[in-house]
């Protein structure tokens, strides 16, 4: 049975002034929340848009802080469902979560994969490599296309090119195009 949290009769106390982010405050609080027992594993938390209101924040704000959390194995998001507590990897001891423990972290090379909150860990993101992409790209005459939001069907050296490999593997005709997306698009 699926309980939903109720809304803090206590809200969190959020400064504005600090130089910590409000989604970063929030994140903290329900953590304690979760570490506390007051949100117990399997409750739903309440819709963004609800707590946004209620909280008076932004409800972007109250998506990040979940978004936090959900990295963190603490929430799981389902779409159209809402997101739930999942508790400390710690309180999962059956499942997924048995990969967590630390006699697995070391057969594994002591990597963590969390495979709930559907994101890589930071250990893995080739940093060293990306920022000497950045510096590279950046440094170029290209830089100034890098910074603008370029063309709504994608960039066209990069159509042409896929055009180009589908045509060869006979999966398009030479009049067909091409149209990159991503994000929002």
């Amino acid at each position: 049975m699926l309980w939903m949290v109720p809304l803090p009769d206590s809200p969190p106390r959020l400064d504005s002034h600090s130089t910590e982010p409000l989604y970063r405050q929030l994140g903290v609080w329900l953590r304690e929340q979760i570490a506390s027992g007051r949100m117990r594993r399997g409750e739903r938390l309440p819709a963004t848009r609800e707590l946004a209101e209620r909280l008076r924040l932004n409800r972007a704000t109250i998506a990040s802080a979940y978004g936090l959390l959900e990295a963190e194995g603490l929430l799981a998001g389902h779409v159209g469902k809402g997101s739930f507590v999942a508790g400390f990897p710690e309180e999962r001891a059956n499942g997924w979560g048995a990969l967590a423990r630390p006699e697995a972290l070391a057969a594994a090379g002591g990597v963590a994969i969390h495979f709930d909150s559907s994101r890589p860990s930071e250990d893995l993101f080739p940093l060293a490599e990306f920022r000497a992409c950045c510096v590279e790209m950046l440094a170029g005459d290209g830089a100034a296309q890098v910074l603008q939001l370029g063309a709504p069907q994608g960039m066209p050296a990069l159509r042409e090119y896929l055009l180009a490999g589908a045509v060869e593997q006979g999966v398009a005709g030479s009049h067909d195009d091409v149209l990159v997306t991503s994000g929002c698009q």
